[in-house]
């Protein structure tokens, strides 16, 4: 993968699991 593409897919994971709560950042 590319690399902005892979940060892009960490950045919508960390925003998916930020909103259901299931990860406290």
């Amino acid at each position: 993968l590319m690399p902005l593409f892979g940060a892009y897919l960490d950045f919508l994971t960390l925003s998916v699991i930020k909103n259901t709560g299931w990860y406290i950042y």
